[in-house]
């Protein structure tokens, strides 16, 4: 009885151990389809990258937005256009995330919570809109890297 029990555990033991590597390493299905994908968005990639560090052309290095949009480990606290953003986004929106009235909130006193979201905001939108003219909004290759490297940290 003590072999059956140990040739049964035995015989299940290396049945999961090949579920397990099966389910690591399936087969490929279509290996040319797949090839033919990588190699479709790598040259995406490469097209979207041209002038992905020229800052006339890529609005993401413009330097007044970048800690905000840029890499959250080099984020600092209390950047002018996070506040801005913030500062909008908590008047703008109910708890709900829905537009609040803004005709009735514009005729509240100018020290109101609004109207400092609001001035907060518009302090930064012309630049903010001057760089989402650009003509590429991309982050380049080599900030991809450091966020990789540092997401593996």
């Amino acid at each position: 009885m003590k072999r059956i029990v140990l040739a049964v555990f035995a015989a299940l033991i290396v049945l999961s151990v090949t579920v397990v590597i099966w389910a690591r390493y399936p087969k490929l299905s279509h290996p040319k389809l797949i090839t033919d994908t990588v190699a479709r968005a790598n040259e995406r990639f490469k097209t979207r990258q041209g002038g992905a560090n020229d800052p006339e052309q890529n609005a993401y290095l413009e330097p007044n937005f970048l800690p905000y949009w840029g890499i959250r480990a080099q984020q600092k606290e209390n950047e002018p256009a996070e506040q801005a953003v913030e500062g909008w986004t908590a008047v703008a929106y109910d708890k709900q995330g829905r537009q609040v009235d803004h005709q009735a909130l514009l005729k509240t006193s100018d020290t109101s919570d609004y109207h400092k979201g609001r001035d907060g905001f518009q302090s930064i939108y012309p630049k903010l809109s001057e760089a989402i003219a650009r003509e590429k909004f991309v982050v380049p290759a080599d900030k991809i890297s450091l966020v990789n490297e540092l997401g593996q940290n």
